[in-house]
């Protein structure tokens, strides 16, 4: 009779064990990712701030604000390769004394 009733409470207490266990888990992952999104919150706002540094660094040196605005201007050119092929018609070997 004992012994039924001990591994009722087994099952009981495994139950409430198995959710505490998951509770801490999810606990765990939570605190992961708001870490991690506080470290991409505060990197988006460091990257910001320096861009707007260079955007301002740029305007003061009279700079396009877009770097890449010259070379996409020539990539758009048609450029020409020319190919000199050289070809050996006859070969003659002459002895000079």
């Amino acid at each position: 009779e004992e012994q039924k009733q001990i591994r009722k409470n087994l099952r009981e207490y495994s139950k409430v064990f198995d959710e505490e266990d998951q509770y801490e888990l999810d606990t765990a992952n939570l605190a992961i990712v708001e870490q991690r999104r506080r470290a991409l919150d505060e990197w988006l706002a460091w990257r910001d701030l320096v861009e707007s540094e260079l955007r301002e660094e740029r305007k003061a040196l009279g700079l396009p604000e877009d770097p890449m605005e010259d070379t996409d201007a020539k990539v758009t050119e048609d450029a020409v390769v020319e190919e000199i092929i050289e070809e050996i018609v006859e070969e003659t070997e002459e002895i000079i004394s």
